[in-house]
C-alpha cells in the first residue's frame, strides 16, 4: 500500500513541473464551455462564443465558474486545475442525471487517450468545487481518475457527483475535501484499487469498490496540511477487500482518526457485507451509535448494474430507508437535488428514496357542456418525476379512458394538473379520476361523478327573403354543444300539412351557425297568390342522447 501512495504524490510532483504557463483572466468570471468547441479555438469562454472543457478549466483565474451543459465532453489528455477557488458545475435543477449532469469523460488508451496508468484531473490549487457533474475513465495501478496534485492542495468540494473508474487504481483522492450527495464508485478487479482516499467529511453519499477498497484514510499522503481525521455521516461503503481501511503507518500523523453515524460500514465481512474494517494500529475508529446493524439486506452491490442507477440505491424495503440523520453532518438535497428527507427522516447513502406519489383529493370538475367537461386535479410525487392520467368513463361501464396525460417533473409540493374531457353524451353521469406513476409506483385517486348539461338551441333573426327565382329563410342557430342541427318548415296543419323547407348542417361545437332554408316551387307558387304563414323547427340531434329543438312561426308576405 506504502508504494501505491508514493507513486501517486511523485506524480503528483511530475505534473506540477510540466505546467504551462498562463495568463489568467483579470477578474473572476463564469466561463461557458460547449462540448462541441475544439481546444486552442481562441473563443472567449462567454454564453454566446463557448470554449472548450480544456480551455475554460485551464485559463481561469481564481474564483471563476466553468459552466457546463447536460452534454458528454471527452477529454484525451491530463485536466489540470490551476485556479484557486475555481467551480466547475453542470446544469442546475432537480431530476433525472440526463438532464443535470455534465459528463466529463477521459478517453481510456485503446480508445486513443492517455495511458491507463495516468492520472486524469489534477490539482495545482486550493478548493475546487464540482456540483452537478460524472467525472468517468479508467486510472489503473497507482494512477488515480481525480485528485492527484502537488503538495499542500486541499480543500475540494464534491456534491451531487458521479465519480467512476473503470480501472483498477483510486478513484477519488482528497485532502481536507467535503463529499456529500455524491457516488464514488471503483470498478476493475485489483485488491489495491480504493474508492476513495479522504480527510475531511463525507455525507450523504454512497461509495463502492466491486473488488478492493471503498473508504481509506491514509496519513502517507493525506497528512500534507489537512491532519489525518474523517467525519462520514449518513453514507453506505462498501468494499469487497475493506468497506474501511486506515493506514498510520507513514510518518505525517501521529494517529488516524475516523467516526461515523447514521450510516452502513459493516464491521463484519463476508458476502454481500463487504469486506469489513481493517484498521491500522494506533488508528481510531468512532461509532456514534446511529449506525445500522451489519445485516446484508440494507445494501446489496454485490452485483452492480452498469446503468446509470444500478444498484447504487437502495431497495424499497431496506432498514437504510428513514435512519434518521438529523445533526449538522446532514443534507438538506439528495443526488437528484430533491430535498431531504422525503420522508420521516433522512435515506443513508446518495439518495432519498421515492414515496409512492399522492393525490390530495379527488378530481375536480370545472365547466361542464353537454359534450366536455373541464377536470382538474391536485398531485405530488416524492420521485423522480410522475407521469399522470386523467381517466374518465360513463357510469355503470367497466372501461376507463384517458383524456389528459403527462409528465410532472416537479417532485415536491402540490402540483395542479387539468384536462378537458370531451365527445361526451348530453344529460349522462360520469365518473372521472387520475392515476399518477413514479419510479415507487402507482397511485389512484377516488372517483368524481358528474352529469353532463343537457344540449340546448335558441334560433335568432328568422326572415325570408323573396326574389323572383327563389324564395329563402335565413336565421341563425345557436348550440350549446355538438350534434347535427337540422331545420324543418312547413306549413297548414293536419292533413294539409306539408314540408316546403329542408336545411341540416353539423355543428362540430358549441356556436353560432347561419341557416338557409330555400323554399320549394309549390311554395313559391302559392307566395304568387298570397301570404305564406309557415312554421319554423330547428333540432339539435347528438350522435347519443337526447336531442333539442325550438319552434317559432313566420309569416312569408305575398309577392307577385
Amino acid at each position: 500500500m506504502r508504494t501505491t501512495i508514493a507513486a501517486l504524490t511523485t506524480a503528483g510532483a511530475l505534473a506540477v513541473a510540466t505546467i504551462a504557463v498562463t495568463t489568467p483572466s483579470a477578474a473572476a468570471s463564469v466561463r461557458y464551455a460547449s462540448h462541441t468547441v475544439a481546444d486552442g479555438s481562441g473563443a472567449p469562454c462567454t454564453q454566446a462564443d463557448p470554449c472548450s472543457l480544456f480551455d475554460a478549466v485551464t485559463f481561469a483565474s481564481a474564483g471563476d465558474i466553468v459552466q457546463l451543459t447536460a452534454d458528454e465532453y471527452y477529454l484525451d489528455r491530463q485536466l489540470d486545475v490551476y485556479a484557486d477557488d475555481l467551480t466547475i458545475r453542470g446544469p442546475s435543477g432537480v431530476g433525472t442525471p440526463g438532464s443535470f449532469v455534465a459528463y466529463i469523460i477521459f478517453r481510456d488508451a485503446a480508445s486513443g487517450g492517455l495511458p491507463d496508468t495516468t492520472s486524469k484531473l489534477s490539482f495545482f490549487a486550493n478548493n475546487t468545487h464540482f456540483e452537478r457533474v460524472a467525472i468517468t475513465g479508467t486510472a489503473d495501478g497507482a494512477a488515480a481518475l481525480v485528485g492527484a496534485s502537488g503538495a499542500g492542495m486541499n480543500g475540494f468540494t464534491y456534491d451531487r457527483v458521479l465519480i467512476r473508474n473503470h480501472g483498477s487504481g483510486l478513484a477519488l483522492l482528497g485532502r481536507g475535501a467535503a463529499v456529500k450527495n455524491s457516488v464514488i464508485l471503483q470498478t476493475e478487479a485489483s485488491t489495491f484499487g480504493r474508492a476513495a482516499i479522504v480527510s475531511g467529511t463525507i455525507s450523504s453519499s454512497t461509495i463502492i469498490s466491486r473488488h478492493a477498497t471503498a473508504i481509506e484514510v491514509n496519513d502517507s499522503y493525506l497528512a500534507l496540511g489537512t491532519g489525518c481525521n474523517l467525519s462520514i455521516r449518513n453514507t453506505l461503503a462498501w468494499g469487497a477487500y475493506a468497506n474501511l481501511l486506515t493506514d498510520d503507518s507513514g510518518s505525517g500523523c501521529a494517529t488516524v482518526t475516523v467516526d461515523y453515524d447514521y450510516s452502513w460500514i459493516p464491521v463484519a465481512s463476508g458476502g454481500s457485507l463487504g469486506g469489513g474494517h481493517r484498521l491500522s494500529i494506533g488508528s481510531t475508529v468512532t461509532s456514534l451509535g446511529h449506525n445500522l446493524a451489519d445485516l446484508p439486506v440494507v445494501f446489496d452491490p454485490t452485483s452492480p448494474d452498469d446503468s446509470y442507477i444500478g444498484n447504487w440505491a437502495l431497495s424499497f424495503d431496506s432498514p437504510a430507508i428513514d435512519v434518521g440523520c438529523s445533526d449538522a453532518g446532514c443534507t438538506d438535497h439528495d443526488y437528484y437535488g430533491r430535498p431531504r428527507p422525503i420522508a420521516a427522516a433522512h435515506d443513508a447513502g446518495a439518495m432519498e428514496q421515492s414515496l409512492y406519489p399522492q393525490i390530495p383529493s379527488s378530481p375536480e370538475v370545472g365547466s361542464i357542456t353537454p359534450n366536455s367537461a373541464a377536470l382538474s386535479a391536485t398531485i405530488a410525487s416524492p420521485g423522480l418525476g410522475t407521469d399522470y392520467a386523467i381517466e374518465i368513463r360513463r357510469e355503470g361501464t367497466g372501461d376507463w379512458r384517458s383524456v389528459g396525460t403527462g409528465r410532472a417533473v416537479e417532485p415536491f409540493g402540490g402540483r395542479q394538473v387539468s384536462a378537458t374531457a370531451g365527445d361526451l353524451i348530453p344529460e349522462a353521469r360520469y365518473e372521472t379520476r387520475i392515476r399518477v406513476t413514479n419510479d415507487r409506483g402507482t397511485s389512484t385517486s377516488g372517483v368524481t361523478s358528474f352529469s353532463t348539461a343537457s344540449l340546448e338551441i335558441d334560433v335568432t333573426g328568422v326572415k325570408a327573403k323573396v326574389t323572383k327565382k327563389k324564395a329563402t329563410v335565413k336565421s341563425k342557430a345557436t348550440v350549446n354543444g355538438n350534434g347535427r342541427i337540422t331545420q324543418k318548415i312547413t306549413t297548414g296543419k293536419g292533413s294539409k300539412k306539408r314540408t316546403v323547407c329542408t336545411v341540416s348542417k353539423q355543428a362540430a361545437a358549441a356556436g353560432t351557425y347561419s341557416l338557409a332554408c330555400t323554399l320549394t316551387k309549390k311554395a313559391r307558387k302559392q307566395l304568387r297568390s298570397g301570404a305564406l304563414k309557415v312554421k319554423v323547427t330547428t333540432t339539435v340531434q347528438p350522435t347519443a342522447g337526447n336531442a333539442a329543438s325550438t319552434s317559432s312561426r313566420l309569416t312569408i308576405p305575398r309577392r307577385r
